[in-house]
C-alpha cells in the first residue's frame, strides 16, 4: 500500500521483521541480521527510496542493572552485582552483604525521602574509585577517589532502566544525534511499560526517511538504550514493521542563483537603521 507521501506510480510495500528468525541474532537478542532473496532499490534511478517505522512490539524482559552497570570498586575491591531488577533497597542490602563478605568497613543507607545513598565508613574512610554502578546511584565523577569517611551522593539515584530505545539500521539517513553526528536511527520508542509486558510502538505519523543506499539487501536492526548500550532480552524476541515508499527526485530551481543573492544581501548591502526599507549598495 502506497502512502500519500509516494507521488509516484511506484507501488510501496512493507517488511516484517521478527528478530526471532534472523539469520544472525546478536548482542543478546538486540542486533538482528536479516537477509533479503530481493534486493531493495528504487524502480528507476529518477526516483528516491524512502523508509518509515509503522510499528514494532519490543519485549520489556531486561534488567535495569545488567552487564553495562552492574559494578561498583570500593576501598579498592570489586564488586559485581547480579543481572537482575533491583529497587534502592535491594541495593543498600545487596551492597551491605558483599560489605561484610569481604571484610570492607563501610555502610550503606539509602534514604528515600531524598532518593539519594550514603556511604559511611565504620573504621578508615570510604573511597568510591570506579566501576559502572556508581553513577546510578547518584555518584558523580567529582566524587571519585576522594578518601572520606562520609561520602553522601550529589545526585538522587535513577534504578528505572533506560528511557527510550533506539531503533538503529543499516539504512543510510540523514538524522542526527545529540552530538550533531548523522545516525541511523529510524526512530525512538518511550519505554512506557513495565517489566513482563511488552511495549507497543504505533507512531500518530510515520516520518519517512530517504535512503541514501542505491541498493539494500541486507537489513541490519539495533536496538539500542540511553547510553547507546546493547540491550539483553534474556532470550526474549522483537518485531518491527517497515514501510518502503518511493518520491520523485527534484532539482532546486534557480539555487545558484539564490545562493548568490543571499552572498549579496549579507555583504554587499549596508542597512541603515533610520532607513531600513531603502538599503544602499555598497561600492565594489
Amino acid at each position: 500500500m502506497s502512502h500519500q507521501l509516494n507521488d509516484t506510480t511506484a507501488q510501496g510495500y512493507k517488511i516484517f521483521l521478527q528478530s526471532k528468525d534472523a539469520t544472525i541474532l546478536q548482542d543478546n537478542g538486540s542486533t538482528a541480521f536479516f537477509f533479503l532473496n530481493k534486493v531493495l532499490t528504487p524502480p528507476t534511478p529518477n526516483l528516491n527510496m524512502m523508509v518509515g517505522v509503522i510499528d514494532c512490539e519490543i519485549p520489556v524482559s531486561y534488567y535495569n542493572i545488567n552487564e553495562n552497570n552492574n559494578t561498583l570498586i570500593v576501598n579498592g575491591v570489586l564488586i559485581t552485582l547480579d543481572d537482575q531488577n533491583y529497587n534502592a533497597f535491594n541495593i543498600q542490602d545487596t551492597l551491605n552483604a558483599e560489605f561484610v563478605s569481604r571484610s570492607i568497613d563501610v555502610v550503606v543507607e539509602f534514604n528515600q525521602n531524598s532518593n539519594k545513598f550514603t556511604f559511611t565508613a565504620t573504621s578508615g574512610t570510604v573511597n568510591l574509585s570506579g566501576g559502572t554502578l556508581y553513577k546510578y546511584l547518584g555518584y558523580t565523577e567529582a566524587q571519585r577517589d576522594t578518601s572520606v569517611t562520609i561520602l553522601k551522593s550529589e545526585n538522587c539515584c535513577n534504578l528505572g532502566g533506560t528511557a527510550n530505545i533506539y531503533v538503529s539500521s543499516n539504512f543510510v539517513i540523514n538524522n542526527l544525534n545529540s552530538n550533531g553526528q548523522y545516525s541511523g536511527v529510524l526512530c525512538k520508542v518511550l519505554t512506557d511499560a513495565g517489566g513482563g509486558s511488552y511495549i507497543f510502538y504505533e507512531p500518530s505519523e510515520i516520518q519517512y526517511h530517504i535512503v541514501g543506499n542505491n541498493s539494500v539487501n541486507n537489513i541490519v536492526i539495533s536496538l539500542r538504550d540511553d547510553e547507546l548500550n546493547t540491550i539483553d532480552f534474556n532470550g526474549l524476541t522483537f518485531s518491527i514493521t517497515l514501510s518502503v515508499q518511493f518520491s520523485y527526485k527534484r532539482q532546486l530551481q534557480g539555487f545558484d542563483e539564490f545562493l548568490l543573492h543571499t552572498h549579496d544581501k549579507k555583504e554587499n548591502i549596508n542597512y541603515d537603521p533610520e532607513t531600513p526599507e531603502k538599503p544602499e549598495k555598497t561600492p565594489v
